[in-house]
């Protein structure tokens, strides 16, 4: 194995250097951490991201000897799993997703179901039944997005997507969500390739995004939602509004038991709250990724003061992980008292009113605090998330994209207000007989997930317990 790619789940998994996320990205990271600690992880191996750098160098072209390198890690992926990549009887096949050191989610190419072709349709079909088809119809949407045709050799198929890959670390979503974040142009993203595992096999199977603690409040409890037969891309997109994930201890009690279980290892191991993806295949469970969760100011200051409560980190590393200054600023308001217009899920805290706005374009141009309101948002959408007051969503969960960059930005969110219907079009939201239309005032409460016509009196709390304890260990320290 070389230092440009590095395997997992094969039984020689290296160990990168520190740090990590530097090398592998925090997805590649993440992988080989939760395949060392024995959790059930597909077999898979990671592009380093020093070939996006490469990359770029070379005016977007491959570095010498990649293509052997990935061939030989797929050779051993082939003999770990029993299949082959192209096998039209026994065919392999595997996700492409990108891994950049700081977490960037949905902002750049994920393609799944690769290795399906007219060829291996049959063998996959035998498998694992009908659902090669829909894996195929997805293969092919993924490329049709891309504007691109995809190719019958499975080989291409690959690179194809490798490049697709790389080439989105520069997409403006992507360069966007950088400059948002003051995050560096290098390294650039890793490339992860992973055996498939199929979430959309049946109603014993699913995906699902789950938090280790609440991400908005930051309680010590699990946070997360499941979507039944679907795969990962479903509930990222927001397309659908997916269950709780409190559904699986009823539904599934055993797998739900070791999916709490893999949370407490991961917590004890990083000493930080996690954001994790799992899937779910005919009733086996399989985690795809963790990484440290992303919160608002208020969640992070509970997280941290209940872990050194509970000795996982000290004072001192409490006090390194949570923005003093933004404590010290008042929390997020509440709406004082309303009767709401519709009611969907909280996705990130804080009350703010704002003129109704129905595409990114219109926030962007607008020249007052404005809610943008759509069925559900695109990682095009980043630059009208950041220039609007609120985000408001009549589909997707709390883990979806909207709810995930809102939160990563401060802005207060309401996602999945099904009873709401968007016309972005017409510029008009209505509920029952009820009409908003573009221009009108909108307040929107993300801690409670109630939207509300017009202008509404907001209310500021006192800082919470766990504010005012951080605080206090501030001032001792800098004492």
């Amino acid at each position: 194995m070389t230092s440009r790619v590095w395997r997992f789940g094969m039984g020689d998994s290296g160990t990168p250097p520190e740090p990590a996320a530097r090398v592998v990205g925090g997805k590649g990271a993440g992988l080989l951490t939760m395949s060392r600690l024995g959790l059930p992880v597909p077999p898979g191996f990671v592009i380093a991201t020093e070939v996006c750098d490469a990359y770029y160098a070379l005016h977007q072209s491959f570095p010498d000897g990649l293509k052997d390198e990935v061939a030989t890690a797929l050779a051993a992926l082939e003999a770990t799993l029993g299949q082959s990549f192209g096998d039209p009887s026994n065919p392999l096949l595997v996700s492409v997703r990108s891994g950049a050191p700081a977490s960037m989610p949905s902002m750049m190419d994920t393609i799944l179901n690769l290795g399906l072709t007219r060829a291996t349709l049959a063998g996959l079909t035998a498998r694992i039944g009908e659902v090669a088809e829909d894996c195929y119809l997805r293969l092919h949407e993924s490329f049709d997005e891309q504007d691109k045709a995809l190719p019958q050799d499975p080989h291409e198929q690959l690179w194809v997507a490798i490049r697709s890959v790389l080439d989105s670390w520069q997409s403006r979503r992507a360069v966007t969500y950088r400059d948002m974040h003051g995050i560096a142009d290098k390294p650039g993203t890793a490339v992860t390739i992973q055996a498939m595992v199929f979430g959309n096999a049946g109603s014993d199977s699913g995906t699902g995004v789950a938090f280790t603690r609440d991400p908005a409040t930051g309680a010590p409890e699990p946070f997360g939602e499941v979507l039944r037969n679907a795969q990962g891309e479903d509930m990222v997109g927001g397309t659908v509004t997916p269950q709780p994930i409190a559904v699986l201890a009823a539904a599934m009690p055993a797998l739900y038991r070791d999916l709490t279980g893999h949370f407490r290892t991961l917590e004890q191991h990083f000493a930080s709250m996690q954001d994790i993806e799992f899937t779910i295949e005919r009733g086996k469970l399989w985690l795809l990724q963790t990484r440290t969760g992303v919160t608002n100011a208020e969640a992070a200051a509970r997280i941290a003061v209940d872990m050194v409560g509970e000795g996982l980190i000290d004072r001192a590393r409490a006090l390194a992980r949570v923005d003093l200054a933004a404590l010290r600023r008042p929390p997020m308001a509440t709406v004082a008292s309303g009767t709401p217009l519709v009611k969907g899920l909280p996705a990130s805290p804080g009350a703010v009113t704002g003129t109704v706005v129905f595409s990114s374009v219109e926030a962007e141009a607008a020249r007052e605090p404005c809610i943008l309101v759509l069925p559900e948002t695109r990682p095009q959408d980043i630059p009208g998330i950041r220039a609007a007051a609120g985000v408001l969503t009549s589909r997707g969960g709390a883990t979806s994209h909207a709810a995930v960059v809102a939160r990563g930005i401060g802005r207060p969110c309401v996602v999945g207000a099904g009873a709401m219907h968007v016309d972005a079009v017409a510029g008009r939201l209505t509920v029952g007989a009820r009409e908003v239309s573009r221009g009108a005032l909108l307040t929107i409460d993300g801690g409670t997930g109630c939207v509300f016509e017009g202008v509404l009196a907001l209310h500021v709390p006192a800082p919470s317990a766990a504010v005012q304890t951080l605080l206090t260990w501030a001032a001792e320290a800098d004492a």
